[in-house]
């Protein structure tokens, strides 16, 4: 083992540097399927369920497959991937028996990303200005949290400035839910 894992270390300068030219789409797909595809983390069997997504699906190929064939702009117009989102997001009001009047949606890459909007929104709510005038001379806004909260959650509040120190975590009872009681108390400390 502490032989192979020297040769390991001793090779790394022999590894390929960065190409001087470009590589025709066959070379570039050929090295994929032999140098990348194989060493992926595993969570492409059906049973996998180690994280929170599971394996990829021939539906999930193919839609990302459209969608970059398509490389629509997405910010503005009536686009078809646009009438798509807004038709999925009226689905899912249909679905959760929300009114048109208070509930709308975007489709974003995952949970992360979500967050990161959810959290834009928080904060935008009583720092009505802080697109114009930033964070400078803000009062400084408290997160109530579950203990059990992803961790996203806390890199959202520092990505956008909110300070991880101004995450304040809820205990759980044995269900995992938040005990009420517990954040109606930490509410009024603060």
């Amino acid at each position: 083992m502490l032989d192979s894992s020297l040769d390991y270390i001793q090779a790394i300068p022999d590894h390929e540097s960065l190409p001087e030219h470009g590589q025709s789409l066959s070379n570039v797909c050929r090295d994929v399927l032999n140098y990348v595809m194989p060493y992926s983390y595993g969570n492409r069997h059906p049973r996998f369920w180690g994280w929170m997504f599971g394996a990829g699906t021939l539906g999930g190929v193919l839609a990302d497959m459209i969608a970059s064939a398509m490389n629509a702009n997405t910010g503005s117009s009536t686009h078809s991937p646009i009438l798509v989102e807004r038709t999925v997001i009226k689905w899912m009001r249909q679905l959760f028996g929300f009114t048109h009047e208070n509930s709308g949606g975007l489709i974003v890459s995952g949970t992360s990303v979500a967050t990161v909007l959810c959290m834009v929104v928080a904060r935008q709510r009583p720092l009505t200005k802080v697109r114009q005038d930033g964070l400078v001379n803000k009062p400084r806004l408290i997160t109530y949290a579950s203990t059990e909260t992803h961790i996203s959650v806390v890199r959202a509040l520092e990505l956008l400035e909110l300070g991880s120190k101004m995450i304040l975590r809820v205990p759980t009872d044995e269900n995992f839910r938040i005990k009420i009681d517990d954040l109606k108390t930490m509410i009024q400390n603060d």
